[in-house]
């Protein structure tokens, strides 16, 4: 008997995956139809800067709520704030004066994947309880926020609990960091890989997608703000790597830890198909792998390229 099409683009992620020194998971649904194909799609990957996107729900519900607004809810941001890695606010604003909107804060911690600015929207949303406490509400059992990026990062560096939120020096943790061996390092990112805490499931992160998608994690206005700000993510070269003409915006978020001779390396968006053929929920992960970042990159978009391209050739079978 014929192998059915959906068979084949899995053997063929399956021969990818096998390449790369590491753990690859892979979920895709199609929106309007709900066919999900997937590989290691049940495994738990720790989700890096992609555990903003369920951060970012949490928030926005709390304005839907009206305990929060997007504009009159502000915050100073104080140097105890700044988050090592990725964005901006650590590095321009160095000094105190500078106040920031939650809207202005959700589209920084999404858009530059900036810590200082998720960490933040983490507090307006409740903090990781409240964070978990959502994503179950929408049925999702798979998915986990246990913690701040900073405590995140410290753990990945081989720091963990040297600083609390409220003690933290940015200074006094660039002091701490080069002081690390390679063997400590090494030791501490290879621990960090496998913790169960901030992780999901590939199939879980498309599932919250596909509940952002449709309505029933937010209602409208919220919903159209937080896809409309996850098109403008960085990120160019995993989901958008290989994406034929004109399918180039995404609406997406990106995640990365490295060092210590590890990397994950993640991405997770909704890709509208050209002529009518819908909507694709996708969620790449990689995980203990020992390649460089972009060699991983590259593997993100030659899987989605060949999700993107079955969903629009292959009809419902």
């Amino acid at each position: 008997p014929e192998v059915p099409r959906a068979a084949l683009v899995e053997a063929e992620i399956e021969r990818i995956a096998a390449e790369v020194p590491g753990e690859v998971g892979v979920a895709a649904i199609h929106l309007e139809t709900r066919r999900l194909l997937s590989h290691n799609g049940t495994d738990r990957f720790p989700m890096a800067s992609v555990y903003k996107v369920p951060i970012a729900v949490q928030a926005l519900s709390r304005v839907e709520a009206g305990d929060l607004d997007l504009e009159k809810t502000t915050l100073p941001i104080l140097p105890e704030d700044h988050r090592p890695g990725s964005g901006h606010i650590a590095e321009i604003f160095r000094s105190p004066g500078v106040t920031l909107s939650l809207r202005n804060l959700l589209r920084l911690s999404l858009i530059k994947s900036d810590n200082t600015a998720s960490d933040l929207v983490l507090r307006f949303a409740g903090g990781p309880k409240a964070v978990t406490k959502r994503i179950r509400s929408l049925g999702i059992v798979d998915m986990r926020v246990d913690r701040s990026t900073l405590q995140m990062i410290l753990a990945w560096d081989g720091l963990e609990g040297a600083f609390t939120e409220e003690s933290f020096s940015l200074a006094a943790y660039e002091t701490l960091a080069v002081r690390l061996t390679v063997d400590e390092k090494k030791r501490s990112a290879a621990i960090a890989s496998v913790d169960v805490r901030d992780t999901s499931t590939p199939i879980a992160m498309a599932r919250l997608l596909e509940k952002i998608w449709s309505g029933e994690a937010l209602g409208e206005e919220a919903r159209d703000f937080l896809l409309g700000t996850m098109a403008e993510c960085n990120g160019s070269r995993r989901l958008k790597g290989m994406l034929p003409p004109g399918l180039e915006r995404p609406a997406h978020k990106t995640g990365t830890m490295w060092g210590g001779g590890y990397s994950t390396v993640n991405d997770a968006g909704i890709i509208e198909l050209p002529d009518g053929a819908g909507h694709l929920a996708i969620a790449v992960f990689i995980n203990q792998a020992e390649e460089d970042v972009f060699e991983l990159e590259n593997v993100i978009a030659q899987i989605t390229r060949l999700l993107v391209d079955f969903f629009i050739l292959v009809p419902a079978e």
